[in-house]
């Protein structure tokens, strides 16, 4: 009797081991029946996209020498603004934002700063709308007008947002001493540079997204970086793609120029700097568009309520407690907790892939790359949906006038 039942035992946690292990992973039978019916969808789709990644470099001389014009005609000597994001990883296009960090370059009077910044919230506050009101008038006088600024001083990171009119927008962060920008930043242009697929599947989903309205930080959707992170874990992870991935665990493989113990200076040097290329070759030769569709399938049975993302580890592994609101949990190496603090994120983005998963079948959201003119049956599918009412009524109270300086 004993025996049986430790038997049992085995059996019912082999079935679970096993149905963990599947879950998550590209279904082969539906990635097969989308190549067999729309294989001419998906090579164009490719022929797009190549396209597109050509196009990106553009972009990135046009704005490259905004923010060393600004930070000399707005801030004073020992301060400077450090650009992040899109426009260092490489991943930047015609209407990408622009991304600065406040940077004091004095690290005895850096940390000084944050102190006070950080402690006294009507500092904080006086600091970001001086900051906000000499930049409307720079701008003006290097012929740029702002159409308005917006602060944000309630985030754990601060955020001051200025809309030109001429449509850009810069976006400048007050960060606290973990600089998770500037390190997120040196992370994921080191990882673009691995292997050009990653930049064009993230162009594919910030397009998509785009057209899905689900990619809206302010407004507690996804952000680009979210977007990034969850396309690095895919591309990265054996348990998306077995037996080869596209993409190395670089926390792993080369720790010494993305690990959390870099000193920061070191960090914005190196941004500062031309990239050095790694030496990475993937053996998984997938086309980009096969791995658009495996990255729908992939997380269309994600499960965020049961899973968490470590980019570090580069694996998905089982949460250990679930409360309240179920959040999208993407670790990355710089924080010790979700960089997707909203929780309505991880619905929004559930809900797109099974509605992804199940359009693709009938070769949409395939060719159509970049308008994408299906997506507006999702939109009016989910116009009444908690976490598309929940994004109306925060995008309404930030961009009330009365939030604007």
């Amino acid at each position: 009797m004993i025996g049986r039942t430790a038997f049992r035992r085995l059996a019912t946690k082999a079935r679970a081991i096993a149905t963990g292990s599947r879950e998550g992973r590209s279904n082969a039978a539906f990635v097969e029946t989308i190549r067999s019916r729309h294989g001419l969808q998906l090579e164009s789709l490719d022929q797009k996209l190549d396209e597109a990644d050509r196009r990106r470099t553009d972009s990135q001389a046009t704005t490259s020498e905004l923010p060393q014009s600004l930070a000399s005609r707005v801030l004073s000597r020992g301060c400077r603004f450090v650009r992040v994001g899109s426009s260092v990883n490489g991943l930047s296009s015609d209407n990408s934002d622009i991304d600065l960090v406040f940077f004091p370059t004095d690290d005895s009077r850096r940390r000084l700063f944050l102190k006070d910044f950080h402690g006294n919230a009507d500092f904080k506050m006086q600091f970001i709308t001086a900051i906000s009101n000499v930049i409307t008038r720079e701008f003006a006088n290097m012929g740029t007008p702002v159409e308005c600024s917006v602060i944000l001083h309630h985030l754990r990171v601060p955020l001051l947002i200025v809309h030109l009119q001429n449509g850009l927008s810069v976006d400048i962060q007050f960060p606290d001493e973990t600089f998770q920008a500037i390190r997120n930043t040196n992370l994921m242009r080191h990882y673009v540079h691995c292997d050009n697929r990653l930049s064009k599947l993230f162009l594919y989903l910030r397009f998509l997204f785009d057209a899905l309205e689900i990619r809206d930080s302010k407004y507690g959707l996804l952000s680009s970086y979210h977007i990034l992170l969850l396309a690095v874990h895919f591309l990265q992870s054996g348990q998306a793609l077995s037996p080869w991935p596209v993409l190395p665990v670089l926390c792993k493989t080369h720790n010494s120029l993305v690990g959390g113990h870099i000193p920061i200076q070191d960090v914005v040097t190196a941004l500062d700097s031309r990239h050095q290329p790694i030496d990475w070759t993937s053996n998984n030769k997938m086309t980009t568009a096969e791995l658009i569709v495996r990255f729908v399938d992939y997380y269309s049975t994600f499960d965020a309520s049961q899973n968490a993302i470590y980019i570090e580890k580069g694996l998905a592994a089982r949460r250990k407690q679930v409360s309240g609101d179920i959040h999208l949990l993407l670790l990355d190496p710089y924080s010790r907790t979700t960089v997707c603090r909203s929780g309505i994120a991880a619905k929004a983005f559930a809900d797109s892939m099974q509605y992804l998963r199940r359009k693709m079948v009938h070769g949409q959201f395939l060719d159509s790359f970049p308008t994408f003119p299906e997506a507006s049956l999702f939109k009016a599918q989910t116009k009444w949906v908690s976490w598309r009412i929940h994004a109306r009524e925060k995008k309404a109270t930030i961009d009330n006038p009365g939030s604007k300086s």
